[in-house]
C-alpha cells in the first residue's frame, strides 16, 4: 500500500474516532465546513491537475500535531483508531417539567455527543439540558421530550420557548410579541397572559432545540 493509500486509510479512522469531519475540522481550528478533508476523503479531482486530491506532508504533519498523535502516524498502517485520553465534555441535566429546582438534586451529566445532529449549536458551557417526565408542560414539550436550553440568555431576543426563574424554581413559558407591542406568555393553551414588559421576570435561557421522543 502506498503512502497516500495509507494516509486516505488513516484519515477514514480518524473521522470514525471523532464522529465526524466537522469535529476534526475543529481541532485543526478550521470552520467545521471546511472543505478539504471532504475533498480529501472523497479523493476528488484537483481541478488544475487532473488528478485525485491526496493528503500531503503538510497536511499529514498538521493532523497529527493537532490531534495529539505520535509523528509519523499518518504514515503508518493502523487496524484501530488512535487511543485517547480526552474525555467528551458533559452538559448538566436536570429531570422534571415545570416548577424544576436549581439545586440540581435530579441533575445528571449526559456526554456532548447527543448534541453533535446540531453541528455548530452554541457554546458548550452555555448550554443545560432538560427532560421532560411530567405533563405540567405538555403544550410546550410533552413527557418524554428533550429541552436544550441556551444559559446564555438573559433577555427576551424574539418568540420561543423561555426559562424563567421564580424563587428558587425553573419555569418553561411559551413567549411571543405581538404586532400591538405587547408579550404573550403562555403556559398551555387555557394559560396565556399579556404583559407590556418582562421587566419584572427573570429570564434563565432560552431553548434553542426541542426533541419530542415517543415510545414505539
Amino acid at each position: 500500500m502506498s503512502v497516500s493509500q495509507i494516509r486516505w486509510s488513516n484519515l477514514n479512522l480518524l473521522i470514525a474516532k471523532f464522529g465526524s469531519i466537522a469535529n476534526i475540522n475543529e481541532k485543526l481550528e478550521r470552520t467545521r465546513n471546511n472543505s478539504l478533508l471532504y475533498q480529501l476523503k472523497n479523493k476528488s479531482i484537483n481541478s488544475t491537475s487532473g488528478k485525485k486530491r491526496n493528503i500531503g506532508n503538510k497536511i499529514a504533519r498538521e493532523i497529527e500535531a493537532k490531534l495529539g498523535l505520535d509523528d509519523g502516524w499518518m504514515d503508518i498502517e493502523h487496524a484501530d483508531p488512535p487511543e485517547t485520553t480526552e474525555e467528551k465534555p458533559k452538559i448538566k441535566f436536570f429531570a422534571g417539567g415545570d416548577g424544576i429546582r436549581e439545586d440540581g438534586k435530579d441533575s445528571y451529566d449526559m456526554y456532548s455527543v447527543f448534541m453533535e445532529p446540531l453541528g455548530n449549536y452554541k457554546n458548550e458551557n452555555d448550554i443545560v439540558g432538560f427532560v421532560i417526565q411530567n405533563a405540567t408542560i405538555k403544550d410546550i414539550a410533552p413527557m418524554g421530550s428533550v429541552i436544550l436550553v441556551d444559559t446564555s440568555v438573559h433577555t427576551f431576543n424574539g418568540d420561543g420557548i423561555y426559562l424563567f426563574k421564580i424563587s428558587d424554581q425553573l419555569v418553561w413559558r411559551q413567549v411571543s410579541f405581538s404586532l400591538d407591542g405587547v408579550f404573550s406568555i403562555k403556559k398551555d393553551a387555557t394559560d396565556s397572559q399579556v404583559y407590556q414588559s418582562l421587566e419584572n421576570f427573570t429570564i434563565a435561557g432560552k431553548a434553542f432545540y426541542v426533541w419530542k421522543g415517543s415510545p414505539l
